[in-house]
Parts: C-alpha cells; sequence; structure tokens
C-alpha cells in the first residue's frame, strides 16, 4: 500500500482506532479487498464511496 493510499484510507475511515481489528473483522468491501493477497485499489473503493455520498446529497 503507497502512503497516498494510506492517508486516503485514515481520511474515508476516522472512526477505525484498531487498524488490526478493522482488518480482520470489518464486513467491509475494502477490509475484504485488503485481506485478499492480490494489490488492493484503495483509491478506487475511497473515490467510489466518496461519489456515492455526493450522489445521495
Amino acid at each position: 500500500m503507497t502512503e497516498r493510499e494510506r492517508r486516503a484510507m485514515l481520511r474515508r475511515y476516522p472512526e477505525v482506532r484498531s487498524w488490526e481489528t478493522w482488518l480482520r473483522e470489518a464486513d467491509d468491501e475494502l477490509a475484504a479487498e485488503l485481506r485478499t493477497k492480490h494489490a488492493p485499489h484503495v483509491l478506487a473503493h475511497v473515490r467510489a464511496s466518496r461519489r456515492e455520498v455526493a450522489l445521495s446529497k
């Protein structure tokens, strides 16, 4: 994961206190992708969730 992706996750999930627990137990689509063995697409998930929020307003 790049530094840019890490910062995007911190902005997207400010309520997460324990990243270890979140990565192991969250039902979130991004958490599930991070648990797989292939390279995650963190920024794509963050951007998509921002679009969903913007469209719902």
